[in-house]
């Protein structure tokens, strides 16, 4: 009778020692299969891009954003207005940031239509057992489709000043003529005293002729002028200021760094 009693204590604990280990097993699985690695976010990150560009332009239904949240399709709700588009937004640039195993990652999403480009930043995390997009900043689209602002044409009697300058200037330096060019008085000091940026010219006593006028915007009643004289074949690029002055438009000096 004892000996039957060991026989079924040891067989119990058979029993036990069997179920301990599968439960062991069964653990150890779980716990396997919630620290799964990620694999690369690329293909979400390309796939919500490109459905996304296609939902600014109105081709693409907002609900049909993959791999994403509610919270994510509320902060990307916002279309280019009918009136506004210019074509397929189509991508042009995807750049991710991702370190491998990492449940993070981060993607810079570029767009363009005819006539303009959008940028989007997206947050990619790994979550329960996938990628998914869990945050967007949208493309600025009242900046972006914003009408340009207008910048009104220089004034005739200004671009007809540079112009004037600019020749004067070069043909005194070439030795095409011997009068200072018309300036402000400091400015004909700095050409007369050598500190102009053609003090070093060689001159070739020939004529010059305006081949090129640039104009910055005007602002506090100054202006700076990009002029190319051509003569003798050569194009002889000068740089200076103008300023508006009760007489007109004037030159007054030399950009510093030029000389």
């Amino acid at each position: 009778m004892r000996a039957r009693r060991i026989r079924l204590d040891l067989a119990l604990a058979l029993v036990v020692a069997m179920a301990v280990a599968a439960a062991a097993l069964v653990h150890e699985g779980t716990a396997a299969s919630s620290t799964v690695t990620p694999g690369s976010p690329a293909p979400v990150a390309d796939a919500f891009s490109r459905a996304y560009l296609g939902y600014l332009d109105g081709s693409v239904a907002l609900a049909a954003l993959p791999d994403t949240t509610s919270t994510v399709r509320s902060l990307a709700n916002e279309q280019i207005p009918p009136l506004a588009r210019s074509g397929q937004v189509r991508l042009t640039r995807l750049q991710l940031s991702h370190v491998a195993g990492s449940a993070q990652a981060q993607a810079l999403v570029v767009g363009r239509d005819r006539r303009h480009e959008y940028t989007v930043e997206l947050d990619i995390h790994f979550v329960d057992g996938h990628w998914q997009v869990v945050y967007i900043v949208p493309p600025d689209l009242d900046t972006i489709l914003a009408a340009p602002e207008h910048v009104p044409a220089p004034p005739s009697a200004l671009r007809l000043a540079a112009g004037r300058f600019a020749v004067a200037y070069v043909d005194y330096r070439e030795g095409a003529t011997h009068t200072l060019p018309a300036a402000l008085p400091a400015m004909r000091r700095q050409i007369q005293t050598g500190q102009d940026p053609l003090v070093a010219t060689t001159p070739t006593h020939a004529p010059g002729r305006l081949a090129s006028l640039v104009l910055g915007p005007v602002a506090d009643r100054a202006v700076a002028a990009h002029a190319v004289v051509a003569d003798a074949g050569a194009r002889v690029p000068v740089e200076f200021d103008l300023e508006q002055t009760a007489a007109g438009w004037q030159a007054w000096g030399f950009p510093e760094g030029s000389q």
